[in-house]
């Protein structure tokens, strides 16, 4: 396999002296080349393809911790970015100094390969015990005012060029873990387990899927449910995403909604590459993810024969959930082989305003699972640039918690 190449941007907040001294570390744990261009202000890593992602990946995750522990002035960052190259990722916890914190055995969610990933982190029901962390990790921080305030801004620099079109969004679920370097039913003060290394210690993934035993986000869907009747109309949806070849920007995604009986079909998209993901544990069992991202661009008719070669199948049983979209490759021949259907999921959802939020509230699975994604309703973040509307609905989030004895303290 040749040699690739990838520039990642020094956000201008931190001093380069110190991403030089992460060189021989790199080199060392990657097998690359890692060049810090200070006229630039840029890092050039050379290596295999999978060594340079994994070493990106981790590059990104110390620029992240640096914004995140830096002083609550406005954190400041190129809007020169490297394209398709997957969002900064962002991990905290809510009042995560107070606490020891433990992994143990997750509650099963359809949308996760359990074996893999059959662990989450909760806190110890004690106050942390005051052992320093060693080494230099990056792993999670603190969800306070300063986490919002620094991650408001970086979203602010990295949209500054095209604002308007930026989406702000969450989803309920939670993190699950596997464990490399750490022990299940151990407790871990907050300084130990911070300075763990997240690409070392553990391998993780994110499901959509409500614990129905998360303090907080029980009660809240459990008000939610009591305004469909009145507020909402429920819809089906099916959702796929199109795997084509070995290129991932050739992949897009096709959603068809049931009306009236018949499934039609939405348009087919490319799911845009992410600004930011933030993944905050809310409280023991629920977390939230908030991303920003671009909005999704429409793909035409560049794939025409391959969405013309869609069916759904429903359940001779009249199941809706049972439903499942096939692609026939033998009614279009010109659809290569390896063109295929990688993920697939059939929703029934309602809209709900509550709270001054919307609410996306759903069925998965065989109907037994739940989804929620949260969001504000358009008239209020009409107005606002992406970081205000990052920052407005944490702060609703906040007050929907507060209301169900499980306070967000930021």
């Amino acid at each position: 396999m040749g040699m690739e190449e990838t520039v990642v941007n020094v956000p201008s907040s931190i001093p380069l002296h110190l991403v030089g001294l992460k060189q021989r570390s790199f080199e060392k744990k990657y097998g690359i080349t890692y060049q810090l261009q200070k006229r630039t202000g840029e890092v050039v890593l050379r290596g295999g393809r999978n060594e340079i992602k994994d070493a990106e990946e981790e590059l990104l995750a110390v620029f992240a911790r640096m914004h995140v522990q830096s002083s609550p002035a406005p954190a400041q960052r190129s809007t020169r970015m490297v394209p398709n190259k997957g969002p900064l990722r962002y991990y905290a916890a809510k009042d995560g100094a107070s606490y020891a914190w433990t992994f143990v055995p997750a509650h099963a969610a359809f949308d996760v390969d359990m074996n893999m990933y059959p662990y989450e982190l909760i806190q110890c029901r004690r106050p942390a015990l005051p052992a320093p962390g060693t080494g230099r990790g990056d792993f999670m921080v603190n969800f306070d005012d300063n986490f919002i305030h620094v991650m408001a801004t970086t979203i602010e620099k990295l949209t500054a060029s095209n604002s308007r079109a930026v989406k702000v969004s969450g989803n309920f679920g939670k993190k699950l873990f596997r464990l490399n370097d750490v022990q299940p039913e151990r407790e871990y003060s907050w300084e130990d387990l911070r300075w763990k290394n997240r690409f070392t210690a553990v391998k993780s993934s994110w499901s959509n899927v409500c614990d129905p035993n998360a303090v907080g986000l029980r009660e809240l869907i459990a008000d939610l449910r009591k305004q469909e009747a009145d507020e909402s109309v429920s819809k089906e949806i099916i959702k796929m995403w199109i795997k084509v070849g070995d290129n991932k920007e050739d992949d897009f995604k096709v959603e068809y909604v049931r009306r009236n009986g018949v499934w039609e079909s939405k348009g087919a998209s490319i799911a845009p590459t992410p600004h930011t993901a933030h993944d905050i544990i809310l409280v023991d069992k629920a977390s939230l993810r908030v991303w920003s991202y671009p909005k999704q661009v429409s793909i035409g008719n560049r794939w025409a024969n391959i969405t013309d070669a869609l069916a759904i199948q429903e359940s001779e049983d009249g199941d809706v959930f049972k439903t499942k979209a096939v692609l026939d490759h033998q009614e279009a021949s010109s659809i290569p082989e390896n063109v295929r259907i990688s993920y697939q999921i059939v929703k029934s959802e309602r809209k709900i305003l509550f709270a001054g939020l919307v609410f996306a509230l759903a069925q998965a699975n065989d109907g037994s699972d739940t989804m929620l994604e949260v969001a504000l309703p358009k008239a209020d973040g009409k107005f606002l640039t992406p970081g205000d509307k990052f920052r407005l609905l944490l702060q609703r989030v906040q007050a929907v918690f507060a209301e169900y004895d499980a306070p967000l303290k930021a």
